[in-house]
């Protein structure tokens, strides 16, 4: 439990709160001020994903996916979810520090523009649709709550199915729309063999929970595989974060610091964005 943790690292009882398996943000607002604390932060590949199920209608109409996607207001969701503690997305799962991240213009709320395209998919009435979100994680909620609110004028009506995790996770790979917390990956293609490819039958890979199948996109990310040279594989990303942009099944705001949280008598503590505490220079001064 996050309170009897930080009460413990404010009296000097525990040295440091290992935040591996959790966003961190609370404990962040809880204690970046705090007198002999460090809140040490770390850029991340830790995300919250907004996927649509595009084998099933309306998800299965690119036009109706990018019209959510530009009713994301990603600076007002990275200041209000996570308290502008992040990078900004633009709704292609890799993260900006990766190695061959290729940078690209971030998408302006539109929602304008976002009506315009329901109504040429056959909405012109709106859409009503639900979201399926972990009630107990704050961030997805808040995120959740702005984009229920802000993609209202382009024509959405967002029902919220909230569930404790235990429940989401179980039908995770079901719910036509949803939200699902993505971890850190190291190699810049990994999450893409994870999430947006299909087997050697052609069937979406386990973790493909929002079952989109590009076949020019899975053409190219076999080609970036194979690319062991950083700025040639980045002209092979380039594209992929292209196509994922453009008629992908995703939308993401932003991606999420971690932290390591501290006493100021941890010395030599380096961030890490895998969040796996491995400090072997770690030393405690008097």
């Amino acid at each position: 439990e996050a309170a009897p943790q930080m009460a413990a690292l404010r009296s000097g009882e525990i040295h440091f709160i290992d935040l591996c398996d959790v966003g961190g943000v609370e404990y962040w607002k809880t204690l970046n001020k705090t007198k002999g604390i460090k809140t040490i932060a770390s850029p991340s590949g830790y995300t919250n994903v907004m996927r649509m199920r595009a084998d099933m209608k309306p998800w299965d109409n690119p036009k109706v996916r990018q019209a959510l996607k530009l009713c994301q207001n990603r600076e007002k969701i990275l200041a209000l979810a996570y308290f502008g503690q992040g990078s900004i997305g633009h709704d292609t799962h890799i993260y900006p520090k990766a190695a061959a991240y290729c940078k690209k213009e971030i998408p302006a709320y539109d929602p304008g523009k976002a009506k315009a395209l329901l109504a040429e998919a056959g909405y012109a009435n709106g859409l009503k649709v639900t979201m399926s979100i972990p009630s107990d994680v704050s961030e997805i909620v808040r995120f959740a709550e702005i984009l229920k609110e802000d993609a209202a004028p382009a024509g959405f009506d967002i029902q919220l199915e909230t569930m404790p995790s235990s429940q989401y996770w179980e039908k995770w790979l079901e719910v036509p729309l949803g939200v699902t917390a993505w971890a850190h990956r190291n190699l810049d293609t990994q999450v893409f063999n994870q999430a947006y490819t299909v087997d050697e039958k052609g069937v979406p890979v386990a973790w493909n929970e929002s079952r989109w199948i590009d076949e020019e996109f899975i053409s190219l990310l076999n080609e970036a595989n194979a690319t062991l040279d950083v700025e040639a594989r980045r002209e092979i990303i380039c594209k992929l974060e292209d196509i994922q942009m453009s008629r992908g099944s995703v939308g993401i705001s932003y991606f999420a610091h971690g932290w390591y949280i501290v006493r100021d008598t941890v010395q030599d503590i380096e961030p890490d964005p895998v969040r796996a505490f491995i400090q072997p220079q770690m030393w405690l001064s008097a």
